[in-house]
């Protein structure tokens, strides 16, 4: 094995030990703890057996096992950019009620 290999795996070993923590103490949810969780075990699969990824390129009619991972990877970033983007929606959301509030209680104060 090759020093990325290792350097892959325990990287990916402790974000998994940290999503799984962090999911106990309720910081992340169900799904995000999920997919990092997938994400992370199919890290250490490829870093362990690189030749997987030539696998499951080929079982989805991908012509590279390196294609593969940058379109996996790419899929993974586009969801947690979409996630993120929900989130900061609802704190928008969250933020003008509150500022809403706020200012018809100042203006009834005066």
């Amino acid at each position: 094995m090759f020093v990325y290999s290792y350097l892959f795996t325990i990287v990916a070993i402790l974000v998994l030990i940290y999503a799984i923590i962090r999911y106990k103490m309720h910081r992340i949810s169900l799904s995000s703890a999920i997919v990092l969780s997938v994400a992370m075990l199919f890290m250490i699969l490829f870093s362990i057996f690189p030749d997987a990824s030539g696998l499951f390129a080929k079982l989805l009619g991908i012509s590279r096992g390196l294609d593969f991972v940058f379109i996996a990877a790419i899929v993974v970033l586009l969801f947690i950019i979409a996630k993120l983007y929900f989130i900061i929606e609802d704190l928008q959301r969250n933020l003008d009620e509150v500022v809403k509030i706020t200012a018809l209680n100042n203006e009834v104060d005066e």
